[in-house]
């Protein structure tokens, strides 16, 4: 399994940018650019075209790759590997996942866990001088309650607003099962709430907190034309633009949201 893994990074390090998209996965990307969907994917509004062009290049180029191996569960052995594996490579990570299914009432969940190998010393060489795991992402927490948490410490004209977008977020996920919410902490200091469709993870908005504490919204047009076409004009009225890949709008009101609640059920119903 792990020399299978290696074997696919060793076939694209090396890849231009265009061999890789059009090459290995232009079958995938269904006519859109890898650009486009990783950014539909991670509903990330400031992220560059030019930014994650060279990112990209500059990893394929450097053999620089993450490898994710996830199966149902995995011997010790597997996970001890990968744990050496992680703790040598230079320009490699490893993740390793296992993940549990769970029946709740008439719902199956699956819940991923990713596998560590137990902590060790390795003699003469204390704990203190092993590098650190470098961060280069920002990461997820279920729920608005992290994003709530942060009202306390921003700036008074903001907190109506974003108090607003935080119950808003929670109600709309509470009343239908078939939206999730969640909080994202960015790198830059921004946190943003994502209320996502669960059958495709994806949203139709991002709700932001930008660092500093400015409210605002984003909308992605691709998941409201597949989901809630029938909303994209009465949203495009109330913020006074066509809807984009990341449109932002300074304006949060009530009848936005309302109108944004109506484009979530129709998007929930036209998902089952």
């Amino acid at each position: 399994m792990i020399a299978q893994t290696l074997s696919y990074a060793a076939s694209i390090h090396g890849l231009s940018r265009f061999d890789f998209e059009e090459t290995i996965l232009s079958k995938h990307l269904a006519g859109q650019s890898l650009f486009d969907r990783v950014r539909e994917s991670t509903q990330d509004a400031e992220l560059s075209q030019s930014e994650f062009d060279g990112s990209l290049e500059a990893h394929l180029v450097a053999g620089s790759f993450r490898a994710v191996i996830v199966l149902d569960e995995a011997p010790p052995e597997l996970i001890n590997l990968m744990g050496f594996l992680e703790a040598v490579t230079s320009g490699m990570s490893f993740d390793l996942i296992a993940v549990n299914s769970y029946k709740i009432g008439d719902h199956r969940i699956a819940v991923p866990q990713r596998l560590d190998p137990e902590r060790r010393v390795d003699a003469g060489i204390a704990s203190s001088t092993r590098p650190a795991r470098r961060t280069t992402s920002g990461h997820l927490e279920p729920g608005v309650q992290p994003f709530r948490d942060l009202l306390s410490d921003t700036p008074e004209q903001y907190r109506p607003t974003l108090t607003l977008m935080a119950d808003w977020t929670e109600e709309l996920a509470s009343t239908n099962h078939n939206i999730t919410a969640a909080t994202y902490f960015g790198l830059a200091g921004d946190v943003s709430l994502l209320p996502r469709l669960k059958d495709e993870n994806v949203g139709l908005v991002t709700l932001w907190r930008y660092n500093g504490g400015k409210p605002a919204i984003s909308f992605w047009r691709s998941v409201f034309e597949r989901r809630a076409p029938h909303s994209i004009a009465p949203t495009e009225r109330l913020i006074g633009k066509p809807i984009g890949q990341g449109t932002t709008t300074n304006q949060v009101t009530r009848e936005l949201l309302t109108a944004l609640e109506n484009a979530y059920q129709s998007a929930s119903s036209a998902g089952r």
